[in-house]
């Protein structure tokens, strides 16, 4: 993988990217930018690249 992130989340229902970032203490920007988002809406399926920093808060959802 290229630097900058480690994993993949995969969107949950009732995610939003603020609350994606928030549980994995990264801003929305941040995971904007590495998945070229131009807007923040996101689909339940949709597959976000997490910074490498947030490695340290599990989830189930990490693929």
């Amino acid at each position: 993988m290229p630097n900058g992130y480690e994993y993949i989340y995969i969107v949950q229902q009732g995610d939003t990217l603020y609350s994606i970032a928030k549980r994995f203490d990264t801003t929305i920007e941040q995971i904007m930018r590495l998945n070229h988002l131009d807007n923040p809406l996101i689909m339940v399926g949709q597959r976000l690249l997490i910074p490498d920093r947030a490695l340290y808060y599990g989830s189930t959802s990490i693929v």
